[in-house]
Formats: C-alpha cells, structure tokens, sequence
C-alpha cells in the first residue's frame, strides 16, 4: 500500500472522529458541565478542616536524651495518649477517629517531632496540637529534673574536692617553703616533695577542667525539658 493512500485513510479516520464528537457536542459539554456542578457540590458538603503545626524538641540533660525520639512518636500516636487529649479538652470523639487528624513525625535526624493536627476550626487544631505537646512536656519533666539534681550534687561534690584539693597544695607548699630553708634536709626529700605537690596541682587542674566542662554541659543551652 503506497504512502498516499496510507495517508487518505488516516485523514477519513480523523474526519469520523471529529464528525462523532461534533455530533455529540452538546451532550459532551453537559456533561463536562453536570460533573464540574456535582464536584463543587461535593466539595462545599464536605467539612473544612484547618491544620496546625506544632513542634516539639525532646529534651536532654548533657549528652543523653530524656527519650528516644521514635518511642515518644509512637507513644503520640498511641490510643492511650489521644484519649489524654480527648479528657484534657472534653472532645466529644473517639482515640482512633481522633488519630486520623494527627501526624507525628520525626524532622529528619534532629530530637524533634512535627506534631501535625487538623480541626474543624482554626482554634480546635491549635488546642490539639498545644495539649499533646504539653502532655509530652509534663510526661518528661519529673525525669529532667531527677537527671539534673543528680548531675548537680555530683558537680557539688567535684567542687568539694576541688576545694580540699586547693587547702593540700597549700599546706604542700608551706611545707615545702620551711623545708626549703633547713640545712638538714637532704635535696632528695626536697625532691619528693616537689613531685608531691605537682602530682597534687595537675588533679587540681584535672578538676576544675571537669567542673568547667560540667558546668558548661548543665547550662540551660545543652541541659533542657523536653519543650516546643
């Protein structure tokens, strides 16, 4: 069959099916019309939900989480915690139609969570999405301040030692200053002296470094309550 009669035939074909939808060209509109109509209605029936976001940073006490970023995910999503929620508000609905408006996700490999809440007014996701973070934050209270009261006595007790520590190396030195002016006293007991007391200095230093680093670590920048 040759390229011409090839081409005839391609364009009788495209000529029916533009004769077909010509013919029916009306009935096409109305319908493009009817289903537009029957979206719309649709959409204005459904109820309009507003999102909110909260986020929420675990907090830690030095180096060490006060819980792991993953359980307490889990735990926001849990029937359970949605059924605090529900008391806390007095919402008229159940945990698990309630999870179906919540989002808990971790932000990438950071120690917080997106808490991500629809509501049926603006107020209502801002209230959910408020108590589940506060909920987390009293949860981990008692154990940041239980963390921290024992990282404090331990600093106090470094800052004891410290301070013996200083009254030694100055007992150290007044003996060695007396000992230093007797003619008796052989150089050799001098010398055990003097290593006595720079063995003495260096855990002094030693300490404060601690106490410093300590200090530093305990601030309100790397020792927190878990908060939003």
């Amino acid at each position: 069959m040759s390229e011409d009669k090839l081409s005839n035939y391609e364009e009788v074909d495209l000529m029916d099916y533009l004769k077909v939808i010509w013919r029916w060209k009306y009935l096409i509109v109305l319908g493009t019309f009817v289903c537009t109509i029957v979206a719309g209605m649709v959409s204005l029936s459904l109820p309009k939900l507003y999102e909110t976001t909260e986020v929420v940073e675990i907090g830690k006490v030095r180096d060490n989480l006060l819980a792991d970023v993953n359980a307490v995910e889990s735990i926001m999503m849990s029937e359970s915690f949605t059924n605090q929620v529900i008391s806390k508000l007095n919402l008229d609905e159940s945990p698990a139609r309630l999870l179906k408006r919540i989002k808990v996700q971790k932000i990438g490999r950071t120690n917080m969570l997106r808490v991500s809440v629809q509501g049926k007014s603006p107020e209502e996701a801002v209230n959910i999405a408020k108590t589940m973070a506060e909920l987390v934050v009293v949860a981990h209270k008692d154990r940041f301040d239980k963390l921290m009261k024992l990282q404090n006595t331990y600093k106090e007790d470094l800052a004891t030692d410290a301070k013996r520590m200083e009254e030694e190396i100055s007992l150290r030195r007044e003996t060695l200053k007396k000992i230093s002016k007797d003619p008796e006293v052989n150089a050799p007991a001098v010398i055990l002296l003097q290593q006595g007391l720079l063995e003495a200095e260096n855990r002094l230093s030693a300490l404060k470094d601690k106490l410093q680093e300590l200090g530093v670590s305990l601030s309100s920048v790397n020792s927190y309550n878990t908060r939003v």
